[in-house]
């Protein structure tokens, strides 16, 4: 809550300068996001890759989304895991600085969308705080959130492919952060018409 105090006097890199300048006008896009992780513990765990999709005046603007792989060559090495997907993608591959400074840049002030959300931002304010910069200041709903009000579910959790079936939508594949972001882009537009949303 307090976290602008600690970085009151702090001296920031210049991306994330540019980032806050951006907060003086109110939001109009809505980011669709989803990442590929190893898990959602902020501090044991990293993400792979980025995908996001730009939702605008009700409608997907599929040129202006936003893919990448992140070169986490040092945790698989730790973990002990194979890192032939890194090497073996043909998505462009840049270091976790470069991807989380593009990232930035890319998502602006817009809302931030998507499945169990609050997961994907705890990761990158851990990373932004390593680089030395303050937490996430977008605004961001959650997909789980806005089906259960809609549904008036009291489940404890719904899966997000079975929200795809719910609404028809081909499930995407589990490895394409692009596909999943776009998927949940359809799931969002539904839900924001259906709750009202502006």
């Amino acid at each position: 809550m307090l976290d602008w105090l600690k970085h009151i006097s702090k001296e920031y890199p210049e991306f994330w300068k540019k980032y806050l300048a951006k907060f003086d006008s109110k939001p109009t896009d809505f980011i669709i996001l989803h990442t590929i992780k190893s898990g959602s513990n902020p501090v044991d765990d990293v993400i792979f890759s980025f995908g996001a999709v730009t939702v605008s005046k009700n409608k997907i603007v599929l040129a202006e989304s936003f893919e990448n792989m992140i070169l986490q060559y040092k945790y698989t090495h730790d973990k002990g895991l194979s890192n032939d997907f890194l090497i073996n993608t043909s998505l462009p591959k840049m270091t976790e600085e470069m991807a989380f400074e593009k990232f930035i840049e890319f998502i602006g002030n817009a809302t931030i969308i998507g499945y169990k959300i609050h997961h994907d931002i705890e990761l990158i304010n851990e990373v932004l705080e390593k680089m030395h910069c303050g937490r996430l200041r977008n605004d961001a709903l959650d997909i789980e959130i806005m089906y259960k009000k809609w549904k008036e579910s009291t489940e404890r959790t719904i899966a997000n492919e079975d929200i795809f079936t719910d609404f028809k939508i081909p499930i995407p594949p589990l490895d394409s952060a692009l596909e999943q972001s776009y998927a949940n882009a359809l799931v969002f537009l539904k839900l924001k018409s259906r709750l009202n949303i502006q």
